[in-house]
């Protein structure tokens, strides 16, 4: 009987627990955000994402990271830059030995910046919103091709889809999506060329360009 009591009592005590803890909810939740039906309000649910996809085709913000992303790598090969000494005691992506620490931006900026937000703003304009919708496409384009000329497959069709994540396109078959991509945005881009929508459209990018 006394341990039917403690678990009894055990029992209680777990249920008190559990209902306490979903009580404390309200707790964790700082008041001083931005709610989304605050953003909605003028649009910045999706006007926000817009800034980091412009920042990231290239960073600039650090200036390392620039120089990571673009000057060590595409400016280097094309004979754009030249380094004023021997990085890595000479053994660096000017030698042609790549330095793994110095190619990862060209990755994971794009992936990080462009494509997450693009992402979120495709959910959000997809349907409603064609001209936006088309921008973003031609922004994320603008990030891909690059990141597939030095890396060959990339995620791209298939980022976002958690039954194919991880499956690479091709760099033929990422060229492709490429241009379905960019038609689609100019489709969108055309067919609302005298609506509210495409004027909203470019006062937005307008906005986000002079706060860059």
């Amino acid at each position: 009987m006394k341990n039917i009591n403690k678990l009894f009592a055990c029992l209680v005590g777990l249920g008190l627990v559990v209902t306490s803890c979903s009580d404390l909810e309200q707790f964790n939740v700082n008041d001083k955000n931005i709610t989304d039906e605050q953003l909605e309000v003028d649009f910045q649910h999706v006007g926000s994402k817009y800034k980091p996809v412009f920042e990231s085709i290239y960073q600039y913000n650090p200036a390392w990271s620039y120089q990571l992303q673009q000057n060590l790598n595409a400016d280097v090969y094309s004979g754009y830059l030249t380094p004023p000494r021997p990085f890595v005691a000479g053994a660096n992506n000017t030698t042609y030995s790549l330095v793994s620490g110095w190619n990862g931006f060209i990755w994971s900026v794009p992936y990080s910046f462009v494509m997450n937000n693009v992402k979120s703003i495709s959910d959000l304009t997809k349907d409603d919103y064609p001209t936006l919708y088309g921008t973003a496409l031609i922004l994320k384009v603008a990030a891909m091709h690059r990141v597939s000329d030095v890396f060959g497959p990339i995620v791209y069709s298939n980022f976002g889809d958690l039954e194919n994540a991880g499956v690479y396109d091709s760099q033929e078959a990422a060229y492709d999506a490429f241009f379905a991509d960019l038609d689609t945005a100019v489709a969108n881009l055309s067919a609302d060329i005298d609506s509210k929508d495409f004027q909203l459209s470019i006062y937005l990018m307008v906005v986000i360009i002079n706060n860059g």
